[in-house]
C-alpha cells in the first residue's frame, strides 16, 4: 500500500492563484455583461414568430438580388491546367 501524497504537494503557487484570479474576474465580468443580453436574446427567439424571420430573410435576398443579380449565362473563357480554352 503506497502512502497518500501530502497536502503540501498540491498547494497552488503564487503565479497560479494570481492567475485563478484573473481568469475568475474574466469570468465574472462576461457574465455580468453578456450573460443578460444572451438571453435576452435566446428569449426573444423562441417568442419571436418564425413567419417573419423567413418573411424578412426572404425580403433581404430578393433586395440582394436586386442590387446585385446573380449572372446565369454560358461561363467565361479560362485557361485550364491543359491548355484548352
Amino acid at each position: 500500500m503506497s502512502s497518500k501524497p501530502k497536502k503540501s504537494a498540491y498547494k497552488a503557487s503564487e503565479t497560479e492563484k494570481a492567475s485563478a484570479s484573473v481568469a475568475m474576474a474574466q469570468y465574472q465580468r462576461f457574465k455580468q455583461k453578456y450573460d443578460p443580453l444572451l438571453q435576452q436574446m435566446r428569449d426573444a427567439s423562441t417568442s419571436e414568430d418564425p413567419t417573419n424571420i423567413l418573411r424578412n430573410r426572404a425580403a433581404a435576398v430578393e433586395e440582394n438580388q436586386e442590387i446585385a443579380p446573380l449572372e446565369l449565362s454560358a461561363p467565361k473563357e479560362t485557361d485550364d491546367a491543359q491548355g484548352r480554352t
